[in-house]
């Protein structure tokens, strides 16, 4: 029993080790240069926006609701219409990039859509990098099924805000199960 399991641990290093798959063999991370996050109810009236700049060290951000009614931001506005929040700290930054490398946010999908719920909220996370590239993702509802509180939790302790709302496992599972039926199993209502 023993030699069958130090054969299979073998067989698995060699086979990872010919395969490229070590520790030698990290992809290298594009450096993010600019991350902006935005929260709207179903009716795609702003909630929340927030833009994080690595590149200048400062945190904005801004609430879309103003004395009970929804106001759009200015992007014309200084800023581009967000209020200045802090700065940012250089060595939470570093932090903040290994931990969001470690996170897997960059090869989430585009879009998230959970099936079960027709009435809820939509955000959107757009990525600048130094070489001027950029990722977007977002949802209707749903949330990636990994990644997402190891997101909040670097996001929180970089700006010291709750910039991504923490799910839980109840949330992780709901996710999961939504992504299981439309990405794995091709749920009917995958393109609706």
């Amino acid at each position: 029993m023993l030699r069958k399991s130090l054969a299979f641990v073998l067989a698995a290093v060699l086979l990872c080790a010919f395969a490229g798959v070590g520790a030698g063999a990290v992809t290298p991370q594009k450096e993010i240069a600019v991350i902006y996050f935005s929260h709207s109810n179903a009716w795609l009236q702003p909630l929340y926006e927030y833009k994080i700049d690595l590149e200048q060290q400062e945190f904005y951000g801004y609430a879309g609701r103003k004395d009970g009614v929804f106001v759009a931001r200015d992007e014309t506005a200084e800023n581009e219409g967000y209020d200045y929040v802090r700065s940012l700290d250089a060595g939470k930054i570093e932090r903040f990039r290994r931990r969001a490398a470690l996170s897997g946010y960059q090869k989430w999908h585009n879009e998230y859509f959970k099936i079960f719920l027709l009435d809820g909220f939509r955000w959107d996370i757009v990525t600048t990098y130094t070489d001027g590239t950029e990722t977007i993702s977002g949802g209707w509802n749903a949330l990636p099924p990994f990644g997402w509180d190891s997101m909040h939790y670097a996001l929180k302790c970089l700006t010291g805000e709750d910039v991504l709302e923490r799910i839980g496992f109840v949330g992780w599972a709901m996710n999961f199960i939504s992504f299981i039926l439309i990405e794995i199993i091709g749920w009917p209502l995958k393109n609706l």
